[in-house]
């Protein structure tokens, strides 16, 4: 499914993967988005099986608040010294599958 999404300066980018709200059922330890399977997660050694379904059912969300955060910081210029910004690209780049370094 791919889903575009708008920013105050145009098309932020096209996700995708499978829409969002993605949910942990903690009965059978699944991510789902609505009746679809999106991952299963049990817990390994050492692990915490919650803490990790829960990140990946954020997913969705995390990746949009990271898309609009990165256009809202290059929309007013604000740029980070400390290479922030950069770092929040290569970690978008990376969820979205592309080269970007």
């Amino acid at each position: 499914m791919n889903i575009k999404k708008q920013s105050p300066q145009g098309e932020l980018s096209v996700a995708k993967h499978t829409k969002g709200p993605w949910l942990y059922d903690e009965t059978y330890g699944l991510i789902m988005a609505g009746e679809y399977e999106i991952a299963a997660c049990h817990a390994g050694r050492g692990t915490d099986e919650k803490a990790n379904a829960r990140l990946i059912a954020a997913a969705p969300e995390l990746l949009d608040a990271l898309r609009w955060t990165i256009a809202a910081l290059e929309y007013h210029g604000i740029d980070s010294s400390t290479g922030e910004l950069d770092k929040a690209k290569q970690v978008l780049a990376k969820a979205e599958g592309s080269e970007e370094k």
